[in-house]
Formats: C-alpha cells, sequence, structure tokens
C-alpha cells in the first residue's frame, strides 16, 4: 500500500471509534408523571447521557386508558448504557413499569 509501512495498523478516527460506542436506548410504557429532567437524571445515575427525549403515541394504554408515553435516550458509552438497561428494564418509574431496551437489544 502506498503511504503506509507493511504491518503498520490503521488508526480509526477519533469521531467514529465514539460513534460506535455510543447506544440509543428506547424506552416504552413511561408514566405520565415522568418529567423529562426528571428521565435524564434517572438515566444520569448510571453515566452521561447524550440527550434524553420524551414523546407520546396516539396508542391508549389498556390498563389505564392514557397515550402510551415512550422516549429515546442516547448514551455514549456502552458499558454504562448496558448498565442503565439492566437496571431500569421493567422496574416502575413513578408508579408505572417501563420497558427499556437497547438499539442492539431489540
Amino acid at each position: 500500500m502506498r503511504g503506509r509501512e507493511e504491518g503498520q495498523v490503521h488508526q480509526i478516527p477519533k469521531q467514529i471509534e465514539d460513534k460506535e460506542k455510543t447506544m440509543l436506548i428506547y424506552v416504552w410504557d413511561l408514566s405520565p408523571k415522568v418529567s423529562e429532567d426528571f428521565f435524564r437524571q434517572t438515566f444520569e445515575a448510571f453515566g452521561q447521557v447524550s440527550f434524553a427525549i420524551i414523546s407520546s403515541t396516539n396508542l391508549k394504554n389498556r390498563n389505564n386508558g392514557q397515550l402510551r408515553r415512550f422516549a429515546f435516550v442516547e448514551m455514549p458509552d456502552q458499558t454504562e448504557a448496558r448498565a442503565a438497561i439492566k437496571n431500569l428494564n421493567r422496574k416502575a418509574l413513578l408508579g408505572q413499569q417501563m420497558i427499556v431496551y437497547g438499539s442492539s437489544e431489540n
């Protein structure tokens, strides 16, 4: 190869390497009582959070008749993200059990 010595290892640019470590987390059945700040803080207990967004669907929860809420969280460290998923999946947050899984675990 031109410009490289034999046996030289190509370095992955830091930005790409960091992006590969990022994990997007999906959360379903979020309580209507949960604010975006509280939600973010819940995940920050396990590590750094890049962003946290809460939204709603037009589907109603059959147990309480309220609109089903869901959220997305991005954590830059997969180890921290997996810890958050493991500890928060099927746990109640402000009285309602949520479903939490990572982008590579669906």
